[in-house]
């Protein structure tokens, strides 16, 4: 964030380019430094990226069999999303409508999912380099039924108070 917004406002300083293209280069710029950033940081902890000698292992076979479901429950919301855009392109300010909606019901996800992954990964990472697979299992499922319960409540906030959240976040008392 801090090279993007940097970037931007050198560049519109020396009034380089129009704001768009800055902007769209200061997010390549953000982009490329954080990848630098975290080469760093992979070669001070001694990090090396070990290629598998042949991609036909049972190991990468089943992370291919594994990735196939959340490749396509990933593709069918963003294939969703495309056609209900192209739809309500031809009614004036629905693809508005349809931005803040789609803002609204990620939000509730993204703070959970966020929230487990963060806390999830170095737990579990612990747990499967001591091979304690069964504990890792159960910790596993125990994250599923949290995050199960505490987005039900956030579903049914989102439906019940639907309206005040429109107008309290988009509205601002217009």
């Amino acid at each position: 964030n801090i090279s993007i917004i940097s970037f931007t406002l050198v560049c519109n300083y020396l009034n380089l380019y129009s704001s768009e293209v800055v902007f769209a280069l200061s997010l390549l710029f953000g982009g490329f430094m954080q990848i630098v950033f975290m080469f760093l940081g992979l070669r001070r902890v001694e990090f090396r990226f070990i290629i598998p000698k042949t991609l036909r292992s049972d190991y990468i076979k089943t992370l291919l069999i594994r990735i196939v479901p959340a490749i396509g429950s990933a593709s069918v919301v963003q294939i969703n999303l495309f056609i209900s855009q192209i739809i309500a392109s031809f009614i004036t300010g629905a693809i508005s409508v349809l931005n803040f909606a789609e803002r609204l019901y990620q939000f509730p996800l993204s703070i959970l999912g966020i929230t487990f992954s963060t806390v999830l990964l170095p737990e579990l990472s612990r747990l499967y380099k001591s091979n304690n697979d069964v504990q890792a299992h159960l910790l596993r499922n125990k994250v599923v039924k949290l995050g199960l319960v505490l987005s039900l409540p956030c579903s049914a906030g989102l439906m019940i108070f639907s309206y005040e959240f429109i107008e309290l976040i988009y509205q601002r008392g217009a």
